[in-house]
């Protein structure tokens, strides 16, 4: 079982300042050696500092799979050029500025928050290559911190309902399961960085939650 805990900057909500895929994690600038060890040994990626929108809030403010990240506007064009050298697409959108928030994908499909115009899940759907659904998720429109998807499963805000769990297994075309971060916090993706490999969690997250993340994610089987 690949998971691990750990605090990023001093933080439990290590998702909040990372995103990655099954190749490369992107980090702030800031994060210490030990951290980037922790990700090497855990999710096996290549990792990659950066600071997005002048912030180390890199998971707050971006969505990304394989094919390409979705950040905000305001970001620098210095940082448009680094992600430029790691994504094929890369894209900006202009209504909202925390996109991690409102946006979770894998390569199979991608939940958006309603707060989203069309112009804007046109861009997502373009950038990131898969089918882009505006939904609600638990009564809220920040979907995006709810769900962490990776090509293997899920992990989803404990309080969606079985309609909302199953049209999550049909979008994202895998299994998952239902649980929470760091002592009971519902917002999945802020505590989470995670791939087909392995898993970092925030460092208060209990023994329960780490089974439930494991069950989610699959990463107590063989990677296919």
């Amino acid at each position: 079982m690949q998971i691990e805990k750990q605090k990023l900057l001093g933080n439990s909500f290590v998702g909040v300042f990372s995103t990655t895929n099954d190749k490369k994690t992107f980090l702030p600038s800031a994060t210490t050696d030990n951290f980037i060890k922790a990700i090497k040994g855990t999710l096996k990626t290549k990792s990659i500092k950066l600071n997005l929108c002048n912030s180390s809030l890199i998971g707050l403010f971006s969505a990304s799979n394989e094919n390409g990240i979705v950040i905000p506007e305001m970001a620098y064009e210095s940082e448009i050029t680094i992600l430029e050298k790691h994504f094929d697409n890369v894209a900006t959108i202009s209504q909202y500025t925390a996109v991690g928030n409102l946006v979770t994908a894998n390569q199979n499909g991608c939940i958006a928050s309603p707060l989203l115009n069309k112009k804007s899940i046109k861009i997502i759907e373009n950038t990131l290559g898969v089918k882009v659904k505006r939904m609600q998720l638990a009564g809220i429109d920040v979907v995006g911190s709810c769900v962490l998807a990776t090509s293997k499963g899920f992990l989803a805000n404990p309080n969606i309902t079985d309609q909302e769990f199953e049209m999550l297994e049909e979008l994202f075309g895998v299994e998952g399961n239902i649980g929470s971060i760091n002592y009971g916090v519902p917002f999945i993706k802020g505590g989470l960085i995670a791939n087909k490999n392995g898993a970092i969690v925030g460092s208060e997250t209990t023994s329960y939650e780490l089974g439930r993340i494991d069950e989610a994610l699959f990463l107590g089987r063989e990677n296919k």
